[in-house]
């Protein structure tokens, strides 16, 4: 016969339990807070390859802009993102963009609230996370003006 000492009956479920949810807890607020960091790295990047696409193939300024910021809002959100949440830049090199040879950088970058954190917080840039990428892409050097 096991005999117990006095006051050690049923403990071990309690301790249990109770480590369980201190544990689980915060694994759980991880996982989710990986998964937007990572749903937001992934559509910046994706923004930035497609809109360096776009504007090697537009020829004026007005329809790369309109184009660039298109592709951007759309694939923020394509992952459930804020769109108004991505600044864009658009570099060329040369500066006009149009001769063939000419190199287009654009670069998203994104900032992504944390779970459970007030927007106060995240605007104050404080409960968020920044994300950046670019994606460089070059004017083919047998394009002429016209033909892009």
């Amino acid at each position: 016969m096991i005999r117990h000492r006095a006051g050690e009956r049923g403990s071990a479920s309690v301790e249990f339990l109770s480590l369980g949810v201190l544990l689980l807890v915060p694994l759980i607020y991880l996982v989710i807070t990986v998964a937007k960091v990572e749903a937001a790295t992934f559509a910046a990047e994706g923004a930035a390859r497609h809109a360096a696409r776009l504007a090697v193939a537009t020829t004026s300024d007005a329809d790369r802009a309109r184009a660039v910021n298109g592709v951007v809002a759309q694939a923020m959100a394509d992952f459930d993102l804020d769109p108004n949440a991505a600044a864009v830049r658009v570099q060329c090199e040369p500066a006009d963009c149009r001769g063939a040879g000419a190199h287009v950088e654009v670069t998203v970058t994104a900032r992504v609230a944390l779970p459970l954190v007030p927007d106060w917080l995240v605007t104050n840039q404080v409960g968020g996370v920044q994300v950046a990428a670019s994606a460089t892409y070059s004017v083919s050097r047998f394009a002429s003006e016209g033909q892009r």
